[in-house]
C-alpha cells in the first residue's frame, strides 16, 4: 500500500501516542482500483477527538465537526480527516444516524459505512482489515452495500445517489 507523505505524517503521529489509525474509504478505495487521483484521506482511529486535536497542536486544524468526532488536520497543503471509530444509533431522518457513540473497535466502525468497497482498512502494522469481502467486490466489479441494501438505502437516502456515482465512475454492477 502506498502511503503519501501525509499519511505517513499523520499515522505515525497518532501510533507514536498509543493510539491506533488506520486509512479507510475512498483513499484505500482508489489506490486498490488504481486510480491516479486521489485525495480523498480519511484515517479512522480509537483516539478521542480531543487526543486528536492535542497530537497535532502545531498544526492548522478544523475543528466544526468535533462533536461528531471528526478533526480535519491541514498539512502541507492537504486535508486529512481523523475520526474517531463510532458505532450509530437508529437513522431517523433517512440521512443522519439519532446518536453516535465514540468505541474503540474498529470493526464496529466499518460496519456503519456504505458499501463494501468503502468498509476496508489499512495500516502497516495490522496490514488490509477487509471484514466485507470488498476486495472481492472491486476485483469483479461488484457495488454492495455493508448491510442489507433495502435498510442501508433506508438509512440514508444519499446512499442510492452515491451508489449510481460509484457504479459509473468505476464502472461497477450494483
Amino acid at each position: 500500500m502506498i502511503f503519501t507523505k501525509g499519511l505517513d505524517f499523520i499515522c505515525n503521529s497518532i501510533q507514536s501516542c498509543g493510539y491506533d489509525a488506520f486509512v479507510v474509504g475512498g483513499y484505500v478505495r482508489n489506490i486498490l482500483l488504481c486510480e491516479k487521483d486521489n485525495f480523498d484521506y480519511d484515517v479512522i482511529t480509537n483516539a478521542k477527538p480531543n487526543q486528536i486535536a492535542k497530537i497535532f497542536k502545531n498544526e492548522s486544524l478544523d475543528l466544526s465537526a468535533l462533536p461528531f468526532g471528526c478533526v480535519t488536520v491541514n498539512y502541507e497543503g492537504c486535508s486529512y480527516q481523523i475520526t474517531t471509530f463510532r458505532k450509530e444509533g437508529n437513522y431517523e431522518d433517512n440521512r443522519h444516524p439519532g446518536f453516535i457513540e465514540f468505541c474503540d473497535d474498529i470493526h464496529l466502525d466499518l460496519i456503519r459505512r456504505d458499501f463494501t468497497i468503502n468498509a476496508i482498512a489499512y495500516n502497516k502494522k495490522l496490514g488490509f482489515i477487509d471484514d466485507f469481502n470488498g476486495f472481492y467486490d472491486m476485483r469483479n466489479r461488484i457495488l454492495k452495500t455493508v448491510k442489507c441494501a433495502t435498510a442501508s438505502f433506508e438509512e440514508d437516502s444519499l446512499r442510492i445517489l452515491r451508489a449510481l456515482n460509484f457504479a459509473s465512475l468505476y464502472s461497477l454492477d450494483i
